[in-house]
């Protein structure tokens, strides 16, 4: 790994940092943590969206106190990382036989999902399930989903001519 990457990420957890202390929620470790790993896969479609997600979960969690415990929100990052990296994964297959910003916007849709809807069941393990629990985890993280993902999606476009040209 490139000194360029390892800073590139390093800025983007940094970013992460920040933005996980705009809550979203009650619940604390609800934030836009996420956004900074998301415009990573967008702009460099690698595993540094990954890494960031990770520590991006850490932050916005540790900051809030672990208020699901700290074995759930290490669960929880390695979820998000999992999250971006089945994105990766996805835009990079879907980018071969599609124009680049529909492959995006898929893949956008399937972020959203996963991580509004299929990440929260995770929270279950630390808390008894129940229907009106889990709609209660899914009504705070669908605006979250929504701006992380959509802001990132947003933010790529002026971004990637100058990342590009940086190479």
């Amino acid at each position: 790994m490139k000194t360029k990457d390892i800073v590139i990420m390093g800025a983007l957890i940094a970013i992460s940092a920040v933005l996980s202390m705009i809550k979203i929620s009650a619940l604390g470790s609800v934030a836009l943590d996420a956004l900074p790993a998301f415009l990573a896969l967008y702009l460099f479609r690698d595993n540094k969206g990954v890494v960031v997600a990770f520590f991006g979960h850490i932050f916005s969690s540790a900051i809030a106190g672990f208020p699901l415990s700290l074995p759930v929100h290490i669960l929880l990052a390695v979820i998000m990382g999992l999250i971006v990296f089945i994105g990766k994964i996805v835009l990079n297959n879907l980018d071969k036989h599609m124009n680049t910003f529909v492959a995006e916007v898929i893949v956008a849709i399937i972020m959203f999902i996963l991580n509004a809807f299929v990440s929260p069941l995770a929270a279950f393990i630390s808390l008894p399930f129940s229907v009106p629990a889990y709609i209660g985890l899914v009504t705070m993280l669908w605006l979250a989903s929504l701006i992380n993902v959509g802001g990132a999606l947003v933010l790529s476009i002026p971004l990637k001519p100058v990342v590009k040209n940086n190479g």
